[in-house]
């Protein structure tokens, strides 16, 4: 829904929420500084590293249902 239409390569940073996960940064890295600061949620990480907002919504989708399936017995 952004409009975007060209492929990008990115690389994300970001933790689940239910872990207790910490990430360094890319200047703490180079520094060898030990501090680290928690990783954000995929939520905040999608819109602080790529400016992009995830929103809960709904849209039409095609869906294939299948009642029954018949299977013919073949000879071994």
């Amino acid at each position: 829904m952004t409009g975007l239409m060209a492929k990008y390569d990115v690389t994300l940073y970001w933790a689940a929420e239910n872990m207790d996960s910490r990430v360094r940064t890319a200047t703490q890295r180079n520094t060898g500084a030990e501090a680290a600061k928690p990783a954000p949620t995929i939520f905040a990480a999608v819109q602080e590293q790529l400016g992009l907002k995830l929103e809960r919504g709904a849209s039409p989708m095609d869906m294939l249902v299948i009642d029954r399936v018949e299977r013919t017995p073949t000879e071994n």
